[in-house]
């Protein structure tokens, strides 16, 4: 599967990286079973497969330089670092949880955004149809309402200064209130696309994201285009 995957982009694994990242150790963690002797084989079959696929090597973000840097890790010894700072994750989850799903459906409707039609334009057509929507009821363009956010004088809840992962992260919550290739809601949704938010931050720093979920990618798309970020947005068949 992943020799097909790397011949439809030209690739042999011979000649390209695939790193592991915090957020696919993250989410091996996350796996549930009633039984937790089931649960920690899973979760140490994933890492096993996750070892094999990336070769030890990890992209992550050093704070003291602001960059995402390349390491050779193993991932067991990444999970343990996750699993001392339990904190981390429950702030993340506050994080995405700020808006209800009524409070973004009622925004939604205020500015008179239908899901249908802004799924029908391309990715650098998006921003701009927003901006139209949102100044034309008197509110800011969207990149001020993210900027808005992310003033220089705020922090994060990571307690440092805002990061281009975080910025990301925003830009997704947002597109997804706005309607743009919303996901469907769960009790675990926003959560979800915290990580797939993460998922495209790390790939600023590779040649391809390939992903097989299709409403990631388009917000994936808008998010390299707002900041020109060259790096190539396909799925597992090498299509955008």
């Amino acid at each position: 599967m992943l020799d097909d995957i790397l011949a439809k982009i030209g690739r042999t694994k011979g000649n390209v990286y695939l790193p592991f990242t915090a957020a696919h150790i993250q989410e091996a963690n996350n796996i549930t079973h009633p039984d937790e002797g089931e649960r920690q084989r899973f979760i140490q079959n994933r890492l096993q497969l996750i070892r094999q696929i990336s070769d030890g090597y990890y992209l992550n973000f050093v704070m003291k330089v602001g960059e995402i840097r390349w390491f050779v890790e193993e991932p067991i010894e990444v999970l343990a670092t996750i699993s001392e700072v339990p904190l981390g994750e429950n702030a993340m989850k506050m994080f995405v949880n700020l808006f209800s799903k009524d409070q973004k459906d009622q925004f939604r409707m205020s500015l008179g955004i239908a899901p249908k039609e802004i799924n029908n334009y391309k990715p650098d057509e998006v921003i701009r149809h927003l901006n139209t929507k949102l100044t034309s009821l008197g509110a800011q363009s969207f990149i001020e309402l993210v900027e808005y956010g992310m003033r220089p004088n705020q922090t994060s809840i990571l307690g440092h200064r805002f990061i281009l992962a975080e910025k990301i992260a925003a830009i997704f919550e947002l597109l997804d209130m706005l309607g743009y290739w919303k996901d469907k809601h769960t009790s675990t949704s926003n959560y979800a696309r915290f990580w797939d938010s993460n998922h495209v931050s790390y790939a600023t720093a590779c040649d391809y994201f390939i992903c097989n979920d299709f409403r990631t990618r388009k917000k994936a798309q808008v998010v390299y285009g707002l900041f020109n970020i060259k790096t190539k947005v396909l799925n597992s068949d090498g299509l955008p």
